[in-house]
């Protein structure tokens, strides 16, 4: 694998980590809906540039548009909506930790829903999600005197 792929995923795990401490202040600033729309446009605008300066453009059927723009639709506005308020309840910190154990959530979905095995050294992992939830729930419990479980719901949705 070339050495560029590895300077690519750990400048854009940096630039999501800046990312979500800029979008924390400023969700507990203003609002969660509204940092969701400024960062919809800041993708469009992206998107429409990275496309125009690679020089790419192709004829793509109307389809394919809708079914791209409606996977948009549903990431950044329902999705991104959940992580930005989990974002102002319980910090980017936190949630970040979350998000990273969401494989461990597919997966025990992936059990559930679709009868995927899930082999026995996986339940270690299952087990260490729940006691990192447990363990937030907890560490918020003993400053605020509340288990702010409407922020871990946040992060997990």
């Amino acid at each position: 694998m070339p050495k560029e792929v590895y300077i690519y995923a750990i400048a854009g795990n940096i630039c999501f980590a800046f990312g979500s401490q800029i979008f924390t202040h400023y969700a507990r600033q203003i609002s969660a809906t509204w940092m969701n729309w400024l960062k919809a446009i800041v993708a469009l605008v992206a998107c429409l540039a990275s496309v125009s300066l690679s020089g790419s453009w192709q004829d793509i059927e109307s389809k394919y548009m809708a079914m791209l723009f409606l996977s948009g639709a549903v990431g950044l506005g329902i999705g991104d909506t959940f992580m930005l308020k989990a974002f102002r309840e319980l910090g980017s910190g936190r949630t970040l930790m979350m998000y990273g154990m969401q494989p461990i959530v597919i997966g025990i979905l992936g059990w559930l829903i679709f009868q995927q095995g899930i082999d026995s050294k996986k339940f270690w992992s299952i087990a260490f999600f729940i006691c990192c939830a447990l363990i937030f729930a907890l560490e918020t419990w003993r400053v605020s005197g509340s288990w702010q479980w409407r922020g871990i719901i946040y992060a997990v949705l």
